[in-house]
């Protein structure tokens, strides 16, 4: 079984207007108590796991291209000494307005093989009323960067929806990428579940969301521009091409197990969920004083994992068999499959189209 392994990095410059994610400023004195900290988590993580091998590694922040090559190199180590072997696939989130084409050159020294840019739209628009800091060159220019520092698994990160967003727009967007030609490009509906500047512009009025007949419209554009251009869809927000898929998220989607270090982290080991504590200075102190800053935990019931297995499993565009759906689950299967959003296809379960763009709703009937 894969174990993947989750490296919290908390730390921007400004923070996205639609963001409402655990980060904090930057400090290169806290960067510097932090690098230290996550050794020690990693060093504690590892003991309970007899020896066995991480097989991916996922930087996610924040924004992890904050940190020096340097700091990247010595998590890496730490990694390496905590668990047995090399990591098959290591991701580092990047920001385009951090980066430099010497940065990127000395990153791929460490180990990282693999980078997820945060380009998000290559409408100046759109970036404006997110809050990103960088521009529209920014997002291709750090591309050609990747590729120029010998980057060949390279996934863009996109998000529709955004208000004052077109569908022409969109597409601009869309095809703007496909001629960048990634390996990989991750699309995500802008969701504002938490608080952030964005949300409240919404509750206030200020800002007004895109009707759903239009986001459905902009995810039916994703998939048959990105599907067109040889990125097949094996997720929901997902679409890479053939061998290029996220192999850390992948096994996440799986039911896979995984440790989450750094602040706010979950880990999942053996049925049992945890998180750790969303602070920097309190997780800190803890892994100072004990090696762990676990919060809280919870051990799943059967019927709760069957759950997850099932919502998971339908995240992805290959479904599950339908021999594995019985009892009160058949039941939900037929009602969602009436009203269109679940489909069935060579005796296997998948979301449709529809399904997918609401997914969240549909998967929460299931239970």
């Amino acid at each position: 079984m894969s174990l993947g392994l989750y490296i919290h990095i908390p730390f921007c410059r400004t923070k996205c207007l639609y963001c409402d994610f655990y980060s904090v400023r930057f400090d290169p004195d806290v960067n510097r108590d932090y690098i230290r900290g996550l050794g020690l988590e990693l060093k504690s993580r590892a003991v309970g796991l007899k020896g066995r091998p991480v097989d991916t590694v996922f930087f996610g922040g924040g924004t992890p291209s904050l940190l020096s090559v340097k700091d990247v190199a010595h998590i890496l180590e730490q990694v390496t000494r905590a668990f047995p072997g090399w990591p098959g696939e290591i991701t580092l989130e990047c920001n385009p307005g951090t980066l430099s084409l010497e940065y990127l050159r000395d990153l791929s020294g460490t180990g990282v093989n693999r980078l997820s840019l945060g380009v998000q739209s290559l409408d100046s628009g759109s970036l404006r009323v997110l809050g990103r800091t960088h521009t529209v060159e920014d997002g291709v220019q750090a591309f050609h960067m990747a590729r120029r520092a010998g980057y060949r698994n390279v996934s863009v990160d996109l998000i529709f929806g955004v208000p004052g967003q077109s569908l022409s727009s969109w597409r601009e967007t869309l095809q703007g990428v496909v001629r960048l030609e990634p390996e990989h490009v991750s699309v995500y509906e802008l969701t504002l579940d938490g608080p952030s500047p964005l949300k409240a512009a919404v509750e206030t009025g200020k800002v007004r969301l895109l009707s759903e007949g239009l986001l459905e419209d902009m995810y039916r554009l994703t998939r048959d521009i990105l599907e067109h251009a040889g990125l097949r869809q094996y997720e929901i927000s997902n679409f890479g091409r053939p061998g290029a898929e996220c192999l850390h998220n992948m096994n996440c989607w799986q039911y896979g197990e995984y440790i989450g270090v750094g602040p706010a982290a979950h880990s999942f080991i053996g049925g049992r969920r945890s998180w750790n504590l969303p602070d920097v200075t309190a997780y800190l102190a803890a892994v100072i004083r004990t090696g762990s800053a676990e919060a809280g935990h919870e051990i799943l019931s059967q019927r709760d994992a069957e759950f997850e297995r099932t919502m998971l499993a339908l995240r992805m565009r290959s479904g599950m068999a339908r021999d594995r759906i019985s009892g009160n689950l058949s039941k939900s299967f037929d009602e969602l499959r009436n009203a269109g959003f679940l489909e069935e296809v060579e005796g296997r379960v998948r979301l449709t189209v529809r399904g997918m763009l609401l997914s969240n709703e549909v998967l929460l009937r299931l239970r």
